[in-house]
């Protein structure tokens, strides 16, 4: 095989860096740029730059990662080029497959910070900050866990994220040294309590919200029009109210994924809902509220009796449907669909005989 220190070596040189890494300052042509300081100390020539800007390392599928590879086995260059373990993988078993891939199709894997050597050590030590790299991923996943719950039961501030609509988020100034803050947008803040008086007070549905905002031409927080799903979004949430949660959806890695997008910058790149029980509530202060909170409980029975009552949401008439009180709580009854119910068949044989009665 040829040797490290060979001048006139064909090498690829693959650089990658996190969304995370960007935010501290680690930008990836700062890393191209040492990689390729120490190709011309070497006297290499560098045949092919591959550059996966802004992708996780637990993520094994990447665009220019898979192009390298393709161009290996075509044998383009003779080396692969990498500034350190890490940037390869932060999964030892995606390191060890990726790092075999390339080495069968007789690349050498050079790491600027590893000694230029082909032994079992060299080899042993590739492993061990691999799996250093796979320790450190989870290290930092558990650190940030455990500052944004500190920062929402102790501190009782708003965890920095993208706003709902009728908020602005300013971000926090690390020149001065200046928190983040939220704050009222004032006319999307005018566009949220009009939508919460039209059903308090009018009774809208969801869908005539939605109409109705289109048809003034309101602008939605993306896109100029609005979409039934983000009336309720601003409709059910609580936020306006005062009560802003943590912790109420966690990222998961998709149950169908789309088949139209072979990479995903992160394997957890789907959302599930956690549990109420889990969810951190952190009360705002008044001059965050929007809306009442006796208003927005009022909108939330509404629109729990608009879908009860919806003539859309039946697969049946129901005779003494939104007639009939419990005695309990107070509810109106409303008609569920039941297979072979005694009442199902007797509502039914009283309204043939009704019907039979009418006809003669």
């Amino acid at each position: 095989m040829t040797d490290f220190d060979a001048a006139g070596m064909r090498l690829a040189i693959y650089a990658r860096v996190s969304t995370d890494e960007q935010r501290e300052g680690q930008t990836i042509d700062s890393q191209v740029s040492e990689l390729e300081r120490f190709a011309r100390e070497k006297a290499w020539i560098v045949a092919g730059v591959y550059k996966d800007d802004g992708w996780s390392g637990a993520v094994m599928a990447r665009p220019e990662l898979d192009h390298m590879r393709d161009d290996a086995r075509k044998g383009l260059f003779q080396a692969v080029l990498i500034n350190d373990v890490d940037r390869l993988a932060r999964d030892v078993a995606h390191l060890g497959v990726i790092k075999r891939d390339l080495e069968k199709s007789g690349m050498r894997v050079i790491f600027r910070k590893l000694p230029s050597e082909t032994s079992p050590t060299y080899n042993l030590m590739v492993n061990i900050l691999g799996s250093f790299a796979e320790f450190e991923r989870e290290m930092i996943l558990d650190r940030t866990r455990r500052g944004r719950r500190h920062k929402i039961e102790v501190r009782k501030q708003y965890l920095g994220s993208l706003s709902s609509y009728g908020y602005r988020y300013v971000t926090i100034d690390r020149a001065s040294g200046k928190e983040g803050y939220l704050l009222i947008d004032p006319s999307e803040a005018l566009v949220v309590r009009q939508m919460f008086e039209w059903v308090d007070r009018e009774g809208l549905s969801a869908r005539r919200v939605l109409n109705r905002l289109n048809q003034r031409g309101i602008p939605a927080q993306k896109g100029a029009h609005w979409a039934k799903s983000s009336v309720l979004r601003v409709l059910h949430n609580e936020m306006y109210a005062g009560t802003w949660h943590y912790n109420k959806s966690r990222g998961c890695e998709p149950e169908h994924p789309n088949a139209g997008r072979p990479y995903r910058r992160h394997t957890n790149s789907s959302r599930r809902q956690c549990p109420r029980k889990d969810w951190l509530p952190l009360e705002l202060p008044e001059s965050l509220r929007i809306v009442a909170r006796d208003q927005w409980e009022r909108v939330q029975d509404r629109l729990l009796r608009n879908i009860a009552f919806s003539p859309r949401n039946e697969k049946h008439f129901y005779l003494l449907k939104g007639l009939l009180w419990c005695g309990a709580c107070g509810s109106r009854y409303v008609g569920e669909p039941a297979r072979a119910s005694s009442i199902t068949v007797a509502w039914r044989a009283a309204k043939g005989s009704a019907q039979s009665a009418m006809r003669r």
